[in-house]
């Protein structure tokens, strides 16, 4: 999917390769790390209200690192690892230097109406 007007969904990513530079017009990236560790890097946090959601979608031992962008933070610290299969996160920019977690998933998947089972 593609940017579009504001409230409309952004382009969806799957990462499979080593490192993924987000873009501003990235929303969600699921993350497959069968082949190895895998590192996302967030776009700016300067970008107020910027939402993104980042999960690992395997079962593998491999670790999913989210890292910031220059001297931008996620809650005070400069990056965030999913170990397990579907952890993940949902951030929002500041418009500052700082992505705050709004929500976290912890390897429970979500059904179809938006709730852990």
């Amino acid at each position: 999917m593609s940017r579009g007007a504001p409230g409309t969904v952004e382009r969806t990513v799957t990462a499979k390769i080593p490192d993924y530079f987000m873009s501003i017009s990235d929303f969600a990236v699921y993350v497959d790390t069968t082949q190895g560790p895998v590192s996302i890097t967030l776009p700016s946090a300067s970008n107020a209200g910027k939402m993104v959601f980042i999960q690992k979608i395997d079962g593998s031992d491999n670790v999913v690192a989210v890292k910031c962008l220059g001297d931008d933070r996620i809650n005070r610290v400069d990056s965030l690892r999913a170990t397990r299969g579907l952890d993940g996160w949902m951030l929002v920019a500041d418009g500052e230097k700082t992505w705050l977690v709004i929500s976290k998933s912890t390897g429970s998947p979500f059904r179809g109406d938006g709730q852990q089972p």
